[in-house]
């Protein structure tokens, strides 16, 4: 393990021997096939800060989301099963600290279950992009409104986190197909209206204008409850006076 690694072990009371055969047993949990298993590895993973996690558990953690990741499912009611969206929650936020691209395949996996997948992707820019655009597509509700959250994030980081002219035009592209259209859910129209401002596009600013003016614009995408209505011109409105969106990265 690294020295500040073992500072900290040491701070809490273990001893380094005792601390390296108990991370050893987490991972050899969670790269067990069965579910409980990798459940009770990621329980003895938690007793450990980010920082004091040596590289043999780092690894079984990000293998371990990885896998959940492959197995995670959702029933014909749009609703995942709460034994595995705990595990790969759970993972997720663990392996996010980790900041290891990795672990970009179970992130995105978690991506609507799992805020703290959402905002490690964005910090892999370009790199997770694609893999967002992807998701941001799904017919699920909740993956594709966090995938929008995380596009926007990506956008407003691109002057730090630089992204490819064909990765901002399909990041376009998502926007466009929630501007314009009859939309399902109101509130992805509204993330939409984020990273249509956050991508400095004037054809999307340009949309995103008319739906803050004209009320039938916004009657136009199928949202014609008042009090609706009158929350997306009101934040259009305010995203085009520059008023950040949220949700902020903590």
């Amino acid at each position: 393990m690294h020295r500040k690694a073992l500072a900290l072990i040491c701070l809490l009371g273990w001893d380094v021997a005792a601390a390296q055969s108990a991370q050893r047993d987490a991972a050899v949990l969670l790269r067990s096939a069965k579910e409980g298993d990798r459940a009770k590895g990621l329980a003895r993973s938690l007793v450990f800060t980010s920082s004091a996690i040596g590289p043999e558990l780092r690894s079984a953690l990000v293998a371990a989301l990885n896998e959940e990741g492959k197995r995670f499912t959702i029933d014909s009611h749009g609703r995942p099963h709460a034994a595995q969206a705990e595990l790969l929650s759970g993972l997720a936020q663990q392996v996010a600290q980790f900041r290891d691209p990795a672990a970009i395949p179970g992130l995105v996996a978690a991506v609507g279950i799992s805020p703290p997948a959402m905002f490690a992707l964005a910090d892999f820019g370009q790199v997770a992009a694609a893999e967002l655009v992807v998701r941001a597509r799904s017919p699920d509700p909740a993956p594709m409104m966090a995938s929008l959250i995380g596009l926007r994030l990506l956008a407003e980081r691109r002057s730090s986190v630089p992204l490819s002219t064909p990765t901002v035009q399909q990041m376009k592209l998502i926007a466009l197909r929630h501007l314009t259209g009859v939309q399902r859910a109101p509130a992805a129209t509204w993330f939409a209206i984020d990273l249509a401002v956050a991508l400095e596009d004037d054809e999307l600013r340009g949309i995103v204008h008319k739906l803050a003016t004209d009320r039938a614009e916004v009657a136009r995408l199928g949202i014609v409850d008042e009090s609706l209505v009158a929350r997306t011109q009101r934040l259009a409105s305010q995203r085009l006076k520059g008023v950040p969106a949220t949700p902020r990265r903590p």
